[in-house]
C-alpha cells in the first residue's frame, strides 16, 4: 500500500503500518501529508519489522 484511502472511519480506535517505509514517513508528525486524515485516530503504530 502506497497511499491511505482519502476517508478513513471516524470510529478507528489505532493504524497499525507494517513495513511500509514511504507510508510510514507520510504518516509520522504533526506536519505529515497524513496528519489531517489520521490526526483523530488515538493509537499509531508505525514499524518497519
Amino acid at each position: 500500500m502506497k497511499h491511505l484511502p482519502k476517508q478513513l472511519l471516524p470510529s478507528l480506535l489505532s493504524l497499525e503500518i507494517i513495513e511500509c517505509p514511504k507510508l510510514r514517513k507520510r504518516c509520522e508528525g504533526r506536519g505529515s501529508h497524513y496528519y489531517p486524515l489520521i490526526s483523530h485516530i488515538p493509537n499509531i503504530y508505525p514499524r518497519l519489522n
